[in-house]
């Protein structure tokens, strides 16, 4: 009558010392899943998790430490990382050999422009901050084009391209759809009073009777002043604002000189100005 007892009594406490060390176990596994880590396992831990370098940290750095930057997976806001090398926009007309222009993705900032200046041989002759973000680089190897491509920061890369002056269409085609031409155009009594025009071609002639003060100071993107050297910024700024044909008689005008005194310039000297009028429109709304 004993020992039945006791039987039961010690299977009950043994089932039950079971359940405790169980618990115990799982506790303990809990605690270490959710607190401290062995550093040899945090070395493996996935990329968004570990810590990622500064732009500060890599300015000044050496080609290839700026090209072991760009191969890390980078955390920007919209899209997710890229599949493949960035595309490269061939130029539709006559090229710049080596330069390119290499547009950044939204949200890589300036300073991710800094650090890819350095990723890639050759020199680089222009950065963009207003219209986006990116820069120039020419003299480029084939390697250093490829870093740059292979960079998640890198949007696309285009080559530069040679852009020249066009004639442009008469004024009497503004105000009638229909033939014979007038010989003459109507404003309807508005002058462009208040109103700032660009001009974004080859300067300005300021001292020109035509424009009567109006020209405001500009910039040049091709070396030397805003002052127009080859006539056809004059020409536009007259379609625009002259005393005697100009359709805004009262506009204000700023010359943005991407042309040189040939009539040439590049693509990249056309976004140069266009960010610098974003520049100075965004400073004076």
């Amino acid at each position: 009558l004993v020992a039945g007892p006791r039987r039961r009594s010690v299977a009950l406490i043994a089932m039950f010392g079971l359940l405790v060390v169980g618990a115990v176990v799982g506790v303990v596994v809990v605690a270490t899943s959710g607190h401290s880590v062995p550093s040899d396992v945090s070395n493996t831990a996935e990329p968004s998790t570990r810590k990622a370098a500064t732009m500060p940290e890599l300015r000044g750095a050496d080609e290839q430490g700026a090209a072991g930057f760009l191969a890390r997976p980078q955390s920007l806001p919209g899209r997710g990382r890229r599949r493949g090398p960035a595309p490269l926009q061939l130029a539709k007309r006559a090229k710049i050999d080596g330069c390119y222009i290499v547009k950044l993705r939204r949200g890589a900032g300036v300073r991710a422009a800094e650090v890819l200046q350095h990723a890639a041989s050759g020199h680089s002759t222009r950065v963009f901050r207003n219209v986006f973000d990116g820069f120039v680089k020419c003299g480029i190897s084939p390697q250093g084009l490829q870093v740059l491509r292979d960079s998640p920061l890198v949007a696309y890369v285009q080559e530069d391209a040679k852009v020249r002056r066009t004639v442009t269409w008469g004024l009497d085609r503004l105000d009638q759809i229909n033939l014979p031409l007038s010989n003459s155009f109507d404003t309807q009594g508005q002058d462009g009073s208040g109103v700032d025009a660009y001009i974004v071609d080859t300067g300005i002639r300021s001292t020109h009777n035509e424009f009567g003060g109006r020209v405001q100071p500009g910039t040049s993107t091709v070396g030397g002043s805003s002052e127009d050297c080859d006539g056809h910024g004059t020409h536009v700024a007259g379609t625009v604002g002259g005393n005697t044909y100009g359709v805004a008689k009262g506009v204000r005008l700023f010359p943005v000189r991407v042309l040189d005194c040939d009539g040439w310039g590049s693509d990249s000297s056309v976004i140069g100005g266009l960010d610098w009028v974003t520049q100075q429109i965004q400073a004076n709304p």
